[in-house]
């Protein structure tokens, strides 16, 4: 799909949220989510507080939207360039582009973190238009076929795929897999973090090791 074929009024709301999430991102480098109102994000895409809430009904939706951007390109990257290196593969992707976002931008790890721990039961994704999807990955081909999913599945999907081929073992638990991989990616940054961000993808190769080996 091309943009040419979506509307105007549509192209720019979502290159408007688009905005938005990239200024966050780039203000979360050196400050606290709390430390940044909304005006400030206002102010450099030139809309209201106003405007705002009509995209994000709490600057807190905007955590939400990172995430959903986040795993519409795990999904999207997994599926499209490793499709054929195995789906172990796919899981330990997941693990190193998480470690990359966190070793640049180690508070927004840290912000996610929190607030899904305050709200994990009533976190809820909107819809992700297809120009949003188009904005915000431009170079990547047919991205407005996919969808975002939450971490949970993210992780279960590619355990049944590699149980089906063959990389773990047929009775594999699931269900406790996947609260593994989601504790490992959790885990780690809160504890590293504030230490060594540049370690955490070493250290999610080394947890990521030990339970797939564990498991096999």
């Amino acid at each position: 799909m091309n943009l040419r074929n979506i509307s105007l009024r549509e192209r720019k709301h979502a290159e408007t949220k688009i905005a938005l999430l990239k200024i966050l991102q780039g203000k979360l480098v050196k400050r606290q989510f709390d430390e940044i109102p909304v005006k400030e994000l206002c102010e450099e895409v030139l809309i209201s507080d106003v405007t705002f809430f009509n995209y994000f009904p709490s600057k807190n939706d905007l955590l939400i939207y990172y995430i959903q951007i986040w795993s519409l390109e795990m999904s999207y990257k997994t599926k499209k360039h490793l499709i054929d290196k195995g789906a172990l593969k796919e899981i330990e992707y997941i693990f190193d582009n998480a470690a990359e976002v966190t070793e640049k931008v180690p508070n927004l790890m840290s912000e996610i973190i929190a607030f899904i721990t305050r709200n994990f039961n009533t976190i809820r994704f909107g819809k992700i238009s297809n120009a949003e999807k188009i904005i915000a990955f431009p170079d990547l081909p047919e991205i407005e076929k996919f969808e975002p999913v939450n971490l949970n599945d993210l992780f279960s999907d590619r355990i049944k795929r590699a149980i089906e081929l063959k990389e773990l073992p047929t009775n594999t638990d699931i269900e406790i897999l996947t609260f593994s991989l989601i504790s490992i990616f959790f885990g780690v940054p809160i504890g590293w973090t504030k230490l060594d961000p540049a370690r955490i993808k070493n250290l999610y190769r080394y947890n990521l090791d030990l339970i797939l080996k564990g498991i096999k």
